[in-house]
């Protein structure tokens, strides 16, 4: 099932979150963490807190895989703050 940006919760995979969370990651030095969202005005995960979240996943991603015999596989890259 493709990201449903509208409402997010539960919609996406491991994978789609994946890619959700690292387009945030790319996009905080253009936006920031502060941003208005129908009306308010919220503040996102930090660079450090969005890495966290993208290891995270990245983690659960590579345990189904070994799981599942090594199905899934991708590269992973690290990048200091």
């Amino acid at each position: 099932m493709a990201f449903d940006l509208e409402n997010p919760v539960g919609t996406g995979t491991d994978t789609e979150l994946l890619a959700f969370w690292r387009a945030h990651l790319a996009m905080l030095p253009l936006h920031g963490q502060r941003r208005v969202v129908r009306g308010r005005e919220v503040e996102l995960p930090s660079a450090k807190e969005t890495l966290e979240i993208i290891r995270d996943i990245e983690t659960r991603i590579n345990s189904a895989a070994a799981v599942a015999g090594g199905a899934v596989n991708y590269a992973v890259r690290y990048r200091a703050l």
